[in-house]
């Protein structure tokens, strides 16, 4: 049996198991064939967690539920503004629509009987004349409610739907352009949450570009830490001093740890 000490544990995967980037499970195949350290699958998926480049080249995220807005009870409260153009003369025309009638409402100067008889009736004909009775607007719109949030509840099952803890000041990785079958799915260069609305995230790196993404084309970026020792607070490096136990012997009081060395004697590099 191999015996692998603590602190040569991340080293021990990074040229063993984890070159290539492909993964929780391949890593673990990888370390499974060769050693057996204790807590490795556990160690193995903290790893691959927070590595840069598995997190640059892992998919997608599901997307986050749809929201509704409340409907306006009055006309006017919300409306819709949008260029309608260029028109042949080269001209736009600014067109705005009330979202609480959804539709344009357009009459003519004359009135109907006079387009169609050609004049103006002096008095309402009787025998044309009925009682409508209609719904109340208030349960029509009640009632339309009702079918957009079944709708949204369905679209959000099918597509499995799943919401998102990005909050401000989260670290982020942008989803990249594709431009050949080597571009990976993130941008490398992490961005940070500066303002969030809804779905809506405002992004900031450190070269101060601003963008503004959906939270579909983000994902949350875990940064590096130590993981060697089950211990995610703690962060063991080079020249630090440690606490170590040994079973049947008194505790050493302070024991300093060794730079890591780049390679293992007698392991060769594994892609």
């Amino acid at each position: 049996m191999i015996v692998v000490p603590r602190l040569l544990r991340d080293t021990l995967m990074v040229w063993l198991a984890h070159g290539g980037h492909q993964g929780i499970d391949k890593t673990k195949y990888r370390l499974r064939s060769e050693v057996w350290l204790p807590r490795m699958d556990k160690d193995v998926e903290k790893f691959c967690r927070v590595c840069h480049g598995c997190q640059v080249t892992s998919g997608f995220e599901p997307t986050e539920p749809t929201s509704r807005g409340f409907p306006p009870r009055a006309p006017w409260q919300d409306f819709g503004t949008d260029l309608l153009g260029p028109l042949p003369t080269g001209e736009s025309i600014l067109a705005v629509v009330d979202y609480y009638s959804g539709f344009l409402e357009t009459k003519t100067e004359i009135t109907p009987c006079c387009m169609i008889f050609g004049r103006e009736t002096r008095s309402k004909l009787p025998e044309l004349k009925r009682e409508t009775v209609g719904v109340p607007g208030e349960e029509v719109r009640e009632r339309d409610w009702s079918s957009k949030l079944k709708d949204k509840a369905y679209a959000d099952l099918k597509g499995g739907a799943t919401p998102k803890s990005i909050r401000v000041g989260d670290t982020v990785l942008v989803k990249a352009e594709k431009t050949n079958v080597l571009t990976t799915n993130f941008n490398p260069d992490p961005f940070k949450v500066v303002h969030k609305t809804r779905s809506e995230v405002t992004l900031r790196n450190e070269a101060g570009i601003e963008l503004k993404r959906n939270t579909v084309f983000v994902k949350k970026y875990n940064e590096h830490r130590d993981v060697s020792n089950g211990n995610d607070d703690q962060v063991v490096q080079a020249g630090s001093a440690v606490q170590v136990d040994e079973a049947g012997a008194s505790k050493i009081p302070e024991t300093t740890v060794v730079p890591m060395p780049k390679e293992i004697p007698g392991m060769s590099k594994t892609d």
